[in-house]
């Protein structure tokens, strides 16, 4: 392989992802390169390069080959001990503390790791959260940590939380002790409690569309990207950085390497300097849309639950029906409260009501309301379920609930959503096209089906179930809870829409995303 050649290799590694500096040198990645060559059955390197460049699943699967090369997985538990103590003592209690009723309507901390690697830093970020929480023990705080990284076998490795000594060479004793379980001489497993507040997902910085509702990358209160911006050039830099500027709330931080940003350009974020670190804060504002006609055909009312004319009913919780005080009522005061609980995170303190409430169904008369708070009490139950990682379980419930009901839009689109996460996404479509036929104006299903064309480079076609979202958003009320996006206000998922969906034909040509 000669200097041509390993250029144009190089050319195409910072096409997809921005990196241009790879760890290997040029003799060792030439061997490796020729293995995969061999591998592929390829005579010369042009068959290779062609495969490399093209948008097919052989081509993504190549990428993930090759990706452990192309990165270090270098990584360990609370590394820089002055970032750390800055988050410790300063960043993190303030976000916890400042705009109280904010958090508290939101139920949540957000903070996301970005270039995750093997997962230690977003370990030690919930470690450090854990215990500052336990200084707010009146108080209802959640924390959720979303990790990324583009090297699927670290992530891999992430989520088991097994790691060497080696990983604990800045960790203080007595927290290793505390939060880790030894499995031989050499291997310790993060306990459950703390990993079960990061959850990994595979992301490209550079080519994934970001701030993404539907993903749950967006309104950030913090972002750490660390030891990723000095294998990117000054053009990509800027790129990633806007796009995470974007992806904060107002007010957020954002937390880099040492000198990693220099003089790059910060449209929207001002500089705060602390003695440990420079620490970027969103400051620009967000225009607020001008006031949005009421829904008038009650798609998403928080009022209009039951369209007659398709017999379908929409996730929600305020009653069609309305009568006297009765076993019914109880019993739809009751799902309100449980639904509370989903929404705000609560997830085994629904479960631990499934069996009683479950019971109470058999002593009411069978009637459409009854039917109707059924199919309620089976979407609460799947969520919950969902929540947790037991997706067998939620899977069961959605096709007890689309037993009885056939035609219930939300059963389906949780199997949709279920597959997804699960890697399956022609079942995931499968589902969603009869989301969309039942109700095309399922916002969630329309932009997760808008994600799945994104993947398979259907462009134009993902520009346009995402138009579709918007124009179904805009006849909303700003107080309007979309079913599965509870969490986003409406005036936020336009913004957001509106925002991303002009630069889908030039920020997202390639192909390595979810």
């Amino acid at each position: 392989m000669n200097q041509v050649q390993m250029g144009h290799f190089r050319d195409l590694v910072a096409q997809r992802f921005g990196l241009i500096n790879i760890p290997l040198g040029e003799e060792q990645l030439a061997q490796r390169l020729q293995k995969r060559i061999n591998a592929w059955g390829h005579q010369n390197l042009d068959g290779f390069f062609f495969l490399l460049a093209s948008d097919t699943q052989q081509s993504y699967q190549e990428w993930r080959n090759l990706l452990p090369w192309l990165t270090t997985g270098e990584s360990y538990f609370f590394r820089d001990d002055g970032q750390c103590q800055l988050l410790k003592k300063t960043l993190i209690p303030r976000l916890l503390a400042e705009s109280q009723q904010k958090l508290q309507q939101r139920g949540l901390l957000r903070i996301w790791s970005a270039g995750c690697s093997t997962g230690e830093e977003p370990y030690s970020l919930a470690i450090l959260c854990d215990q500052l929480l336990a200084s707010f023990p009146d108080e209802h705080y959640k924390v959720e940590i979303i990790a990324s990284d583009i090297n699927e076998e670290c992530l891999e490795q992430a989520r088991e939380g097994i790691y060497s000594n080696w990983s604990f060479r800045r960790t203080p004793p007595a927290l290793k002790q505390q939060y880790f379980t030894p499995l031989g001489a050499e291997s310790y497993q993060l306990n459950s409690q703390i990993r079960s507040m990061v959850s990994f997902e595979r992301s490209n910085l550079v080519y994934d569309t970001f701030p993404n509702i539907a993903l749950g990358l967006a309104e950030f209160d913090l972002i750490l990207c660390r030891n990723v911006f000095i294998y990117f050039d000054q053009a990509t830099i800027a790129k990633v950085v806007a796009k995470m500027a974007k992806s904060l709330r107002i007010g957020g931080l954002l937390l880099t390497g040492h000198a990693e940003l220099g003089n790059s350009a910060l449209p929207g974020l001002d500089k705060r300097l602390y003695p440990e670190s420079m620490v970027y804060q969103r400051t620009l504002q967000v225009p607020k849309p001008p006031h949005l006609p009421t829904n008038k055909a009650g798609i998403f009312s928080n009022d209009i639950l039951f369209n007659k004319q398709n017999m379908h009913f929409q996730t929600g919780f305020s009653s069609p029906f309305r009568s006297k005080p009765s076993a019914q009522d109880v019993l739809e005061q009751q799902l309100k409260d449980l639904n509370q609980l989903l929404l705000t995170g609560n997830n085994k303190a629904v479960l631990e009501q499934k069996n009683a409430i479950q019971g109470t169904f058999t002593s009411l008369d069978n009637n459409q309301k009854t039917q109707y708070l059924k199919q309620q009490w089976h979407l609460i139950i799947a969520r919950a379920y969902a929540n947790l990682g037991e997706l067998l379980l939620a899977r069961q419930i959605c096709y007890d609930l689309l037993q009885h009901d056939p035609f219930s839009d939300d059963g389906h689109y949780l199997l949709a959503h279920i597959a997804h996460e699960q890697g399956d996404l022609e079942e995931a479509q499968q589902y969603l096209n009869k989301v969309l036929f039942l109700n095309p104006s399922h916002v969630a299903a329309l932009m997760e089906m808008a994600e799945l064309r994104m993947h398979a480079g259907l462009i134009e076609k993902a520009q346009a179930l995402r138009q579709a979202a918007l124009s179904h958003l805009e006849t909303c009320l700003d107080n309007t809870q979309v079913p599965f996006l509870e969490e986003w206000p409406v005036e936020v998922l336009v913004q957001q829409l509106r925002e991303y969906l002009p630069l889908q034909a030039v920020d997202r040509d390639g192909f390595f995303a979810h």
